[in-house]
């Protein structure tokens, strides 16, 4: 029967997440062990819920300024003098948005024109690629050059897809799926690269907390030559295991957080008023909670990674920041079709690498951050799994 609603070109262009398409499969199979999502088994910290329910006995249930709270964009504000060494004005320069995919969101609507191109860093969780073609621009995916030991910016690459259309260029670092982080020297790169070209460059840095040789990732934003070609991306999702709740934040230049802020009104009018109070006692009071659990990470990270390492048909490096890890199967020409086959046949649930764009297909994702009890079976079914197709 046809159908009298006429479809968006730009809708129909976006493509079905294979991660959120598997999981729609491992919700018939039962025990699965999930290492799919992107997301920690812990659950937001008692006080920090403490702060919500507070909030919501204070009375905190009506609107909020487009922007978020004030004295929650000040509390952004003093975090990032603390880790970053980075000045910005929580009254110009910083947006509370309704989640970090939000953040993203806004961010694009507000720099690329329909028809302009964004070059993607890939593989990438690909709700940067989707939402640039949500907005009628033309995503660019160049991958990472893979080393012996972690993968490395191909700076040559990224040059020759710019041209005088490329608006935006996106990067992750800590990187999901990967789990790279990139070096000062290689941001230094990059940014002088798209100062040079006129682009400006988002840098999705929500795993900044995540990382296993210090207490936080180098912003991009230190070295760039001009400050106001960069946009930050952050979520208190991941730092404070707060994914239900949906609050995220932007920094960057005082006229692009003006347009951004404008149309956050159009898409959520704000975040929620009850999550803002709780991510302000997230940011005051949460130091001690992000390093005992980034240190249960690291063990986490140390087990897969030895565990990985010693499977035949399996090539891995060692994840610097994030919480996932991102095997490459040798011989693998379908990835997704791998990853159903493993869910069905072992009940272990793994992100197909395919979901991440270019340079992604022939691996897998598998995410760590769940307990000893998840991770430890998962791995032994993986490697049951992998010695039946030698």
């Amino acid at each position: 029967m046809q159908t009298s609603v006429r479809l968006s070109p730009q809708a129909m262009g976006v493509d079905i997440s294979r991660i959120r398409e598997l999981a729609v499969l491992a919700d018939k199979v039962p025990g699965v062990h999930k290492l799919y999502f992107g997301e920690s088994n812990i659950p937001t910290p008692d006080f920090i819920k403490l702060a919500a329910q507070e909030a919501i006995q204070q009375s905190y249930t009506f609107y909020t300024p487009n922007a978020g709270y004030l004295d929650l964009r000040q509390a952004i504000s003093e975090k990032v003098r603390e880790l970053q060494g980075l000045s910005y004005d929580p009254e110009g320069e910083i947006i509370v948005t309704g989640s970090g995919v939000t953040a993203l969101l806004l961010t694009i609507f507000t720099l690329l024109a329909r028809g302009e191109k964004a070059i993607i860093l890939s593989p990438a969780w690909p709700n940067s690629k989707s939402i640039v073609q949500m907005v009628g621009g033309i995503p660019i995916e160049v991958p990472l050059r893979e080393g012996r030991d972690r993968y490395l910016l191909d700076l040559d690459r990224i040059r020759e897809a710019m041209d005088g259309s490329t608006k935006l260029l996106i990067l992750s670092s800590p990187s999901n799926p990967l789990g790279w982080v990139a070096s000062v020297e290689e941001q230094k790169a990059l940014a002088e690269l798209a100062q040079e070209r006129g682009v400006t460059i988002l840098s999705d840095e929500v795993y900044e907390r995540i990382v296993y040789d210090r207490p936080v990732a180098s912003s991009i934003a230190r070295v760039a030559p001009e400050r106001d070609g960069v946009i930050i991306a952050h979520s208190f999702s991941k730092s404070y295991c707060m994914t239900g709740w949906r609050v995220g934040y932007c920094l960057g230049p005082r006229e692009a957080i003006a347009q951004m802020i404008k149309l956050q009104e159009f898409v959520v009018s704000h975040p929620s008023s009850i999550s803002q109070r709780a991510a302000i006692v997230a940011l005051r009071e949460g130091e001690g909670f992000v390093k005992e659990m980034v240190e249960g990470y690291r063990r986490q990270r140390d087990l897969i990674y030895s565990r990985l390492s010693q499977m035949k048909g399996l090539e891995v490096k060692r994840p610097e920041g994030a919480f996932y890890i991102f095997p490459r199967v040798l011989g693998l020409q379908d990835s997704f079709e791998f990853a159903k086959d493993l869910l069905l046949k072992k009940a272990v649930g793994v992100a197909p690498g395919c979901a991440f764009g270019l340079g992604g297909e022939g691996c897998i994702r598998l995410c760590f951050a769940a307990e000893e009890e998840v991770v430890a079976p998962a791995l032994d079914r993986l490697e049951e799994y992998l010695e039946g197709k030698a």
